[in-house]
């Protein structure tokens, strides 16, 4: 077309396809990819991937970057086996081999982490024997309510008994000279109570407020002499029923120096002990002869 700016630079002929694309892409602005933002968004997420297996090698997780990765690789593989070309994986075949390292991967990591449990649960039960170890603090206890009581008690004192001989008591007979007669003793206690318990008991006093009477029992000892033995009469001549003096047997006896005629004759005085058979003791008197 006459005047237009591009006819007085006519363009290269081009063969092929490739010709044509080239024209087309040098007519006009220059124009992007559609495949390079994805491509950028692909870097930002394997550099994260990177950094996070980082830390995690750091801390000796190794097993948690592992999976990471292998679940990284699974995905890409999955897309591989479904488009054909995945982040830089350019076949299925090539998808199905990092499919295959994937699920490698994610073995190995899950039997790290369940090893590396186990440690840690032993350090767990560690750690909580230690909390346990440690002191419990101590809770605060409620101060008990005290009180002091005194109390009396009386307590009988027994009395005691005693045996005396006693010789104005007939032999084998006994006799309670004295009743026995039990006695009282006072205790004051001091008892201590916490809470209404009573948790001490102290004996402050002790006093005999009425004093036992002791018995006094009486064994007789007393042993009656025996009956005298009446001595037989003596015949000596003389006659038993005077004494002091002999008066003989005779048919008659007078005092001597009297009046009577005998024939015996009795000088006095003489005790009449018995019957006045001669009539000696005129007055009656119990002496004969003593005037």
């Amino acid at each position: 077309m006459p005047g237009h700016p591009l006819s007085r630079h006519p363009l290269p002929p081009s063969s092929g396809r490739g010709g044509a694309n080239r024209t087309s892409a040098s007519v006009g602005s220059p124009t992007v990819s559609a495949t390079e933002p994805r491509s950028r968004k692909l870097k930002k997420f394997w550099a994260i991937i990177a950094l996070l297996v980082v830390i995690v090698l750091l801390i000796n997780f190794w097993f948690v970057a592992l999976i990471l990765a292998g679940a990284a690789a699974l995905v890409i593989g999955i897309v591989a086996l479904a488009r054909g070309t995945a982040y830089k994986v350019r076949s299925r075949t090539a998808g199905a081999v990092v499919l295959a390292v994937s699920l490698v991967a994610l073995g190995i990591g899950g039997a790290g982490a369940a090893a590396a449990t186990r440690p840690s649960d032993s350090l767990s039960e560690a750690a909580s024997a230690r909390v346990e170890a440690k002191p419990r603090a101590a809770t605060a206890t409620p101060t008990p309510v005290r009180e002091i009581k005194t109390i009396e008690e009386n307590v009988p004192v027994a009395f005691t008994s005693s045996t005396v001989d006693d010789g104005n008591i007939a032999q084998g007979t006994v006799v309670t000279l004295t009743p026995g007669v039990d006695g009282q003793r006072t205790l004051t206690h001091e008892i201590t109570y916490e809470d209404g318990v009573e948790v001490a008991r102290k004996t402050i006093s002790d006093v005999v407020s009425i004093a036992p009477v002791n018995e006094v029992i009486a064994n007789g000892t007393y042993v009656a002499p025996p009956a005298p033995v009446a001595a037989a009469p003596v015949d000596n001549g003389c006659h038993p029923s005077y004494a002091d003096e002999c008066v003989q047997y005779a048919s008659d006896a007078d005092c001597a120096g009297g009046s009577g005629d005998g024939p015996a004759y009795v000088n006095g005085p003489v005790r009449v002990v018995g019957p006045d058979v001669y009539d000696l003791d005129r007055d009656g008197d119990g002496i004969a002869c003593d005037a």
